[in-house]
């Protein structure tokens, strides 16, 4: 008996083959082809498939939960979307046929649809009218890439620091909320992520001296903010690269440091909203997710490819995990769930190898919209897994989401933040050198 799982095969993989009596509900890949790295090894009777490298880049593609019985052997075939890492691609072969030739074939043909998309991009913010300049200075925080580059925790460290002297707000789309137009949180009540998004509603959680809103139109978000509270001094705009109506004060471009822009290419071929060229409107750029131990011949290496401008200072930047005390009771030989549902889970699943010896992630889609179905689905995994024994662990930002469930287990957060390689004085100096000089 033979039983096959299909996609739509955009990079083919077959033949591959499972032992009996495993479930398996995500499969795991590397996106560093350096590493030599390429499908991970499947935990028998696990609730997934981790990467054991610190190289892992990449994060998951859900393919079950299915489970192979006895005598059973299984074809799959798997396809990556469009959007996925050009680096992940390469990194996959099955048998003749090399995922580094598909992936040149796949380019080649969809650039022309790439070379639309960003010609559209850059025409609009070419001829985009003239934007509005507002009485209070604004910072833009945003990027190229889609997905996750660390917005969110320096958009905190953002918060943390300016508003010990100044009264700032934070202004955001909303994303994956289920509502439209301005929204303040402070006259919301009975406040959720639906209603807000979950990372403006963490925003209000962890800074409730901070005025928080979400507008997907920031020009009409800024002035309701500012009608509201006209002593406001600081507004922060969180993933606003794109959104031409306002002239920013300070433009601040983040990339990740295994994922730079400068090796991708607008969609669909590649990842970017548009050209590369765009990152030469930027004041600052914030390079995210670093190695701890990154030397400077690395940092020169990265600096000569990215190409700064002369009036553009680079700074690089790590994920520094944050154990809260709750957590820490939590022995080595503990049977860890982390639950996910961020865009790159791959860096907090390696620190937490780095604590615990039995982790066992259960992946969802970024800003995913937990259902009574998934609670069910945690409540059953963590009682196989030693009910009472085992221990959720999950993010802030997912945690912002799951807290509308009452039957959901018990569970702890890991906190991050930004923290600087070095420089970190002379970017605080620089932010408020550019916020004086370009708002006078």
């Amino acid at each position: 008996m033979k039983k096959k799982l299909s996609f739509k095969p955009l990079v083919l993989l077959s033949g591959y083959s499972f032992e009996p009596d495993q479930l398996i509900t995500k499969f795991a890949f590397s996106g560093d082809p350096v590493a030599g790295t390429g499908w991970t090894e499947l935990t028998p009777n696990g609730p997934d498939s981790q990467s054991n490298t610190p190289n892992d880049r990449r994060g998951t593609l859900s393919t079950g939960p299915f489970t192979f019985h006895p005598g059973e052997s299984v074809t799959i075939d798997i396809a990556l979307p469009f959007a996925q890492d050009r680096s992940a691609l390469s990194s996959i072969c099955s048998g003749k046929i090399s995922g580094a030739i598909i992936t040149e074939i796949m380019i080649y043909l969809l650039s022309p649809f790439s070379l639309v998309y960003g010609m559209a991009a850059a025409l609009r913010r070419k001829f985009f009218q003239k934007p509005t300049t507002f009485a209070v200075p604004t910072i833009c925080v945003g990027n190229l890439r889609v997905g996750g580059t660390g917005k969110t925790p320096f958009v905190e460290y953002l918060a943390r620091s300016l508003s010990q002297n100044h009264q700032i707000a934070i202004l955001s789309r909303g994303y994956g909320r289920k509502t439209k137009g301005y929204i303040n949180a402070r006259e919301t009540q009975n406040l959720s992520s639906e209603m807000i998004g979950d990372e403006p509603m963490q925003y209000a959680k962890k800074f409730p001296n901070v005025e928080v809103a979400v507008c997907e139109k920031r020009k009409i978000g800024i002035q309701k903010l500012l009608h509201k509270n006209p002593e406001l001094e600081v507004i922060i705009l969180d993933d606003a690269y794109q959104h031409l109506s306002v002239n920013y004060t300070v433009r601040i471009l983040l990339t990740e440091y295994d994922r730079p822009y400068f090796k991708d290419f607008p969609l669909p071929s590649g990842n970017l909203r548009e050209f590369r060229c765009a990152a030469k409107h930027a004041d600052m750029i914030i390079v995210t997710k670093c190695p701890e131990n990154l030397s400077e011949k690395e940092k020169n290496n990265f600096l000569q490819k990215l190409q700064p401008k002369q009036h553009q200072e680079v700074f690089f930047t790590k994920i520094e995990y944050k154990q809260k005390a709750e957590s820490r009771k939590q022995k080595a030989e503990s049977k860890i769930l982390l639950i996910t549902g961020i865009a790159n889970s791959a860096p907090l699943v390696h620190y937490l190898k780095t604590r615990y010896n039995n982790i066992h992630p259960l992946h969802f889609s970024d800003h995913h919209a937990f259902t009574n179905k998934d609670i069910d689905k945690i409540i059953r995994l963590k009682e196989k897994l030693g009910g009472e024994h085992c221990t959720i662990i999950t993010t802030e930002k997912d945690a912002v989401r799951l807290q509308a469930f009452e039957n959901m287990p018990e569970y702890y957060t890991v906190p991050i933040e930004i923290g600087f390689l070095e420089n970190e004085t002379c970017f605080k100096e620089k932010l408020l050198s550019l916020l004086t000089q370009n708002h006078a």
